[in-house]
């Protein structure tokens, strides 16, 4: 095993945190050397992270359009939803204030008819508080929803392409990212040498004992 991870480290003479790799790690890395270097050619550890980079970036944008298709879908169902009930309201008070011939200011007091002022003042509200609502998820009438219905519909249809697409981007991130995690995890250890050795010299108690045996021997 030591062997096979020099053997691989070798090939990375100027990536410092090599002597950190393991068998597992090198075994990683001379998959991914197999499966996409050209004709035996090692990738380099800053090609490996560039590819890295890039593949998260494909995945990351394929990823935003499939989340934002999804918050279209549900707005404008909820959007829908409320031009319904705006519209039934509308239709009410229409209605009623058709079989009057009056406006809703004089509704109670010509039909003297308490129920039916209730249910007229109902749907008032019932409009109101769904032409807020439609307002809040960005639709103003049938019209507005309909052309933003039509654009939706094409995104939609573009949705199972997305999606075989992220499948695709999301192996390939896998595999690379398996071999970053092995960078990485050498990287870390690296770090943490440097920092101990570090701390040790800032830090470390001086052996008086041996300098005082040191000045008496001079």
């Amino acid at each position: 095993k030591n062997a096979e991870v020099r053997r691989v480290a070798a090939k990375y003479p100027n990536w410092e945190a090599r002597k950190y790799l393991t068998y597992e790690g090198a075994k990683t890395i001379e998959s991914f050397n197999e499966q996409f270097g050209k004709q035996g050619k090692v990738i380099s550890i800053e090609s490996i992270e560039r590819n890295y980079n890039a593949e998260k970036e494909r995945r990351s944008g394929i990823q935003k359009q499939l989340e934002h298709i999804n918050h279209e879908g549900k707005r404008l169902q909820n959007a829908e939803k409320y031009l319904n009930q705006y519209e039934k309201a509308q239709s009410q008070i229409e209605k009623m204030e058709s079989t009057l011939g009056k406006t809703g200011r004089l509704f109670g007091k010509l039909t003297g008819n308490h129920k039916t002022e209730n249910q007229y003042q109902e749907a008032r509200n019932n409009l109101e508080y769904s032409k807020q609502n439609m307002k809040e998820y960005g639709v103003e009438n049938r019209q507005d929803f309909n052309q933003q219905k039509a654009v939706f519909d094409q995104k939609l249809a573009e949705k199972p392409n997305l999606e075989k697409s992220f499948g695709q981007h999301q192996k390939g991130f896998d595999i690379v990212s398996n071999v970053m995690e092995v960078i990485n995890q050498a990287a870390r250890k690296l770090e943490t040498e440097r920092f101990t050795k570090e701390y040790e010299k800032q830090y470390k108690p001086k052996n008086h004992y041996h300098e005082r045996t040191r000045e008496r021997e001079r």
